[in-house]
């Protein structure tokens, strides 16, 4: 969103962009995103700190899907591509949508149903792209270039976490390496434990809680973890006769779980609770 509220106009338009904190820290959140991310742009950043303030009309966190509005207050879309099943396609989506929009002021590309446009939503979804020390490789073929730059993942200022944060990256370097499915597996396992905990301490923790049901990053976050394990599933269903998996596979998963832990552990940076 940032990047977009800088681009030049011929690239999105006119557009105005809009982030709303929903959490149930969403004054803290704000102010925070503000520094860590819109200082110096365009972005309007506020929030919503009651549950009689939220949308009636269908809305949902921004990773589950953008709302677009068109000059004249109409909905373009309610709910784009989300970027949880469809990573950076779904942002290409809405750079069209919005072009679109900029190239004709006057049409109204709305649906009799009230304004959805997913029928042209990508139907397959992209490559795994892994962000890593400022820039992004995509796991898309089977040359050194496709795996992470890095397997470390990032500090998130609880002991337990990053000791399990750890035990992932040496994982990977042992999945990759060897391409077993033994490695594979034991990466899965690893994972999955690791997912079930974070889980629970974000629960404990009250992190990503909204005022409202229907907006919370801690069932976000959970969509991830489980898309990341069904990454892990096929990726062992493709081991041939000897036990190796492919090392695209193996590397599209490794990725997937780099680019989670920079884009949503790194979130709850000093949040979650201190088991005892």
């Amino acid at each position: 969103m940032r990047k977009w509220s800088v681009a030049p106009a011929h690239d999105v338009g006119n557009a105005r962009f809009v982030c709303i904190c929903v959490d149930r820290s969403a004054q803290r959140t704000a102010k925070e995103f503000q520094k860590l991310y819109f200082d110096g742009d365009k972005v309007l950043n506020t929030l919503i700190d009651c549950n009689e303030d939220f949308p009636t009309f269908q809305a949902q966190l921004g990773c589950q899907g953008l709302i677009v509005l068109d000059a004249n207050g109409v909905f373009a879309t309610s709910k784009s591509p989300p970027f949880l099943q469809f990573r950076g396609q779904a942002f290409e989506y809405v750079e069209k949508l919005l072009q679109t929009l900029a190239d004709e002021e006057e049409s109204h590309l709305v649906d009799k149903e009230g304004g959805s446009l997913e029928a042209q939503a990508p139907t397959r979804p992209p490559p795994a792209v892994a962000c890593c020390n400022g820039s992004c490789a995509r796991a898309t073929d089977d040359s050194d270039d496709a795996a992470p730059q890095s397997y470390d993942l990032p500090s998130t200022g609880h002991g337990a976490m990053d000791a399990e944060h750890a035990e992932l990256t040496a994982a990977m370097i042992v999945a990759t390496s060897s391409g077993t499915l033994a490695s594979v597996t034991m990466l899965h396992e690893i994972f999955a434990a690791h997912a079930s905990h974070e889980e629970r301490l974000m629960r404990d923790s009250g992190f990503g809680e909204s005022h409202n049901a229907g907006f919370s990053a801690l069932e976000s976050h959970a969509k991830d973890h489980a898309a990341i394990c069904d990454t892990a599933t096929r990726a062992m269903k493709e081991a041939d006769v000897d036990g190796i998996v492919p090392k695209t596979s193996v590397r599209v998963l490794c990725a997937r779980i780099v680019e989670h832990a920079k884009t949503y552990d790194a979130l709850y940076d000093g949040r979650l609770a201190v088991e005892t």
